[in-house]
């Protein structure tokens, strides 16, 4: 363990830690103490072989927790999920979730994006299936009711090869559930 101070006010500037977890796993984190009350803290986890486990990145604003996150590795050491979570620097209060799931060849798998309102209820749900086998990949965004948490509007659409082709299909629902509306239709995208 080893603290920095400012040799000017004698305030912390930085604290790093390093230790071996029960596991034989090794713990690497540093915090940086940022003007204007913030501070980073970054946390590495090692394997005995020296490969990566996971990563954790914290943003803080005072006490308030501003932006959370963390990859998991493979045995391999290549990512294999991340998720981050964004805060209100003032309410401290969720605002947005994303969720990926890696490809062995470091391309997003699945991304999965979660918007929530002041109060914490989620408005809009966006993922994306990659397939790289048939070079093409699927977008589905959800629009909810923030009150009732009801499914408003959902929007699938499916990209072939070169982006050429997209199937859109859209389904319209009323706060109870019921579907009010369908259409399904194949747009042709023009590149300059």
């Amino acid at each position: 363990s080893e603290t920095r101070f400012d040799p000017t006010t004698g305030d912390i500037e930085k604290i790093f830690e390093s230790y071996t977890l029960p596991d034989g796993n090794i713990l690497t984190k540093e915090k940086k103490y940022l003007p204007e009350d913030h501070s980073t803290e970054s946390v590495i986890v090692v394997d005995p072989e020296c490969k990566l486990v996971r990563t954790v990145l914290r943003e803080m604003k005072s006490l308030t927790n501003i932006f959370t996150g963390q990859t998991e590795y493979s045995k391999a050491g290549k990512a294999s999920l991340s998720i981050n979570h964004w805060f209100d620097k003032k309410t401290g209060k969720l605002t947005s979730r994303e969720q990926v799931q890696w490809l062995s060849n470091g391309q997003r798998g699945v991304s999965e994006h979660f918007i929530f309102t002041a109060e914490g209820n989620l408005v809009k749900y966006h993922k994306t299936i990659y397939n790289p086998e048939l070079a093409n990949y699927l977008e589905e965004t959800h629009l909810y009711e923030p009150r009732s948490q009801a499914l408003l509007r959902k929007e699938s659409k499916s990209y072939g090869e070169f982006d050429e082709e997209v199937a859109v299909e859209i389904t319209i629902f009323d706060t109870r559930g019921n579907q009010l509306e369908f259409t399904s239709r194949i747009e042709h995208r023009l590149f300059g």
